[in-house]
């Protein structure tokens, strides 16, 4: 591994680089724009490494290592702004390793995102000019998977914006941003936006909708569920008709597993990715941190009643508080207030019967801000009476 300095483990900042030593070969960490063509002026004027500590202009980085290489110039530009180590090493050319991106809202190539759904073709979209990225060339853009094919011009991601289920079983965006929203969907799969199912254009296997969410501004809101009015599925609005909260997409794979009976004997996943200790089950029902989400897919019973029994509580001493909840294709169907100290199990006993026979996307979870606050189920279950 790279040592940094002669010492390892220690850091050596010359205003904007960091040098790095390792096996008579050094690297540099160059932050830059776009390096001019070859044919500029500036290309290869050249410094000598140890004289270049002393501050230049803002965006031009420039310094040749005496004897075993050069460092070409690099002119400041507008964005992509393009960080990367460059390493040298004796009667080898220099080598540009983890090249990273920052100031883009797409990206044509090369190179792609592990688990990245937005995407028209070969070009990444949604990207954040605030963040840096390492592109993996190795990554393949499958184009007969969901994704995302069209953002609007100002599309604003959130904290956990894009969750994805084992195996593309389901994949969930909250979003804000004024205008049209596009995606390509498998035959096999539903689209919901803000709990209202999509009519999805089979023959060419593509859904659209028109978009007008902000960015929520509820205290404690990361930004991953709807903001509702009171006893409503009706996200909240303003004056101006613009909803007041994030929006929410899902699209999810239809399959016949029947859900009936206690949670814990259902298929339920975590999104890809997430931490596993956010949700676990212990006995009959989940533990639950704060901020923690699990999913099942799957169809309910086409019966008369179905009903949501069991309970939901806070544990001692948390640090933020979270309701549980329960979403299915995205409305909430069961919200259950932490109440007061001392805390205890919540029971509950809802009625979705207006679901019965439906493929769903079955979320439940504890909404918050996260923390060391621990929530747990008590033998929640699904009723289902003929």
């Amino acid at each position: 591994q790279l040592e940094t300095t002669a010492k390892k483990g220690e850091n050596c900042r010359r205003r904007h680089r960091r040098i790095i030593f390792y096996r008579g070969a050094f690297a540099r960490e160059v932050t830059s724009h776009p390096p001019p063509p070859a044919d500029h002026p500036r290309a290869s004027v050249s410094h000598p490494l140890l004289s270049a500590s002393h501050c230049r202009p803002p965006g031009i980085i420039h310094c040749s290592p005496p004897v075993i290489g050069r460092l070409q110039w690099v002119i400041h530009r507008p964005p992509p702004i393009i960080r990367c180590l460059i390493v040298y090493e004796p009667d080898k050319k220099p080598i540009w390793v983890g090249t990273r991106i920052t100031g883009v809202t797409s990206w044509p190539g090369p190179g792609a995102l592990p688990n990245w759904t937005f995407y028209n073709g070969s070009v990444l979209l949604a990207l954040d000019p605030n963040r840096t990225y390492l592109f993996d060339e190795s990554i393949k853009l499958p184009q007969d998977a969901f994704h995302i094919t069209k953002v609007p011009a100002d599309y604003g991601r959130h904290i956990q914006s894009q969750e994805v289920g084992e195996n593309g079983d389901f994949y969930k965006y909250v979003f804000s941003g004024s205008g049209s929203i596009e995606a390509y969907v498998p035959d096999d799969y539903d689209v919901y936006l803000d709990g209202q199912k999509l009519e999805v254009d089979r023959i060419v296997k593509t859904v659209s909708a028109v978009i007008n969410a902000s960015l929520s501004k509820k205290p404690g809101d990361l930004g991953y569920f709807i903001a509702l009015k009171a006893d409503s599925n009706t996200p909240s609005e303003d004056a101006g008709g613009k909803k007041t909260s994030s929006s929410m997409l899902l699209a999810f794979k239809r399959t016949d597993t029947e859900l009936k009976g206690k949670w814990v004997s259902s298929p339920w996943q975590r999104a890809v990715g997430a931490n596993k200790g956010f949700v676990a089950v212990t006995g009959d029902g989940f533990f639950n941190h704060v901020n923690g989400k699990a999913y099942i897919v799957g169809r309910l019973p086409n019966v008369k009643s179905l009903r949501l029994k069991g309970a939901y509580g806070m544990f001692e001493n948390p640090i933020t508080l979270g309701d549980g909840h329960v979403r299915i294709n995205g409305a909430v169907v069961l919200r259950v207030p932490p109440g007061d100290k001392p805390y205890q199990m919540q029971p509950f006993d809802v009625d979705i019967s207006a679901y019965a026979g439906q493929y769903v996307l079955f979320e439940f979870g504890s909404d918050g801000s996260g923390g060391p606050s621990y929530a747990g189920w008590t033998a929640p279950e699904i009723v289902a009476e003929p």
